[in-house]
């Protein structure tokens, strides 16, 4: 049917999309106010919105507060992605298997839109440990899991992510000159699988290597991370032919 409520719809639905993306990057309850105030929205917009978000279960509200967070609704739909995926059940066994022997934490992250997201992890043994946040999108040029992707990519895709400019600085590690981080690509394909020296965050290095699905060309990859002090660069040959194996491992389940 054609009419006014037509254009209005899409519109309504990017907001409450906005909302809930608005949510999950808060990492804590918002309130009404708050959230218009992130995206310029009215608040009584807001408001009637998140009703309707209530009611489906996808937002909940605090007792107490009254400030709104993600409902259950939100993981159910997350859970029946990943049991589509299907590759989460194929990888962690063998991620298991190295975290154990590692005793460092390892994820599992897929390529999307120029960028990476967790969607596994298995902690490793140490008391002290990191965590992936699973569903957080992650830059290509300042990840491990980000640079095993870019450097199986299409020499085409390369030059089309570097041309848009999408090199920002985390950390004095990252490198943002596109000419040294093609250098650096060439070295990964070499290798077969990426370093990080803490480009996106001080502190932590990881090493990870691609996933390569039946056309050759990258879908995600596992990554093994730790504290700086316990991955020197010393110890990234022997890390790194790990996780390549692994990654390996997995591409050929996944019938590569």
């Amino acid at each position: 049917m054609a009419g006014s409520g037509d254009k209005k719809f899409p519109r309504t639905v990017e907001k409450a999309l906005r909302i809930l993306e608005t949510l999950a990057e808060a990492g804590k309850p918002l309130g009404i106010s708050e959230v218009g105030a992130r995206l310029a929205i009215s608040n009584s917009t807001v408001y009637r919105i998140m009703g309707s978000l209530m009611q489906r279960g996808f937002v909940t509200q605090n007792d107490h507060s009254s400030k709104y967070a993600l409902g259950f609704k939100v993981l159910e739909l997350s859970h029946a992605l990943l049991r589509r995926l299907g590759i989460r059940g194929i990888a962690r066994p063998l991620m298991e298997k190295l975290a154990h022997e590692t005793a460092e934490t390892v994820g599992l992250a897929m390529l999307d839109r120029g960028e990476v997201v967790y969607l596994d992890q298995v902690d490793g043994g140490e008391v002290i440990r990191l965590e992936f946040r699973l569903g957080a999108r992650w830059p290509l040029h300042a990840t491990a899991a980000g640079k095993a992707c870019l450097a199986f990519m299409e020499s085409s895709q390369v030059e089309e992510f570097l041309e848009k400019g999408r090199l920002k600085s985390f950390t004095e590690h990252t490198t943002v000159d596109p000419q040294e981080l093609r250098k650096e690509l060439v070295r990964i394909r070499s290798v077969g699988y990426a370093f990080n020296r803490g480009e996106f965050e001080r502190q932590v290095r990881a090493v990870g290597a691609p996933l390569i699905n039946v056309d050759n060309r990258p879908v995600g990859s596992v990554v093994l991370a730790a504290p700086t002090q316990r991955l020197p660069e010393s110890a990234v040959p022997k890390t790194g032919a790990k996780v390549r194996s692994l990654a390996r491992e997995i591409s050929k389940l996944l019938g590569r």
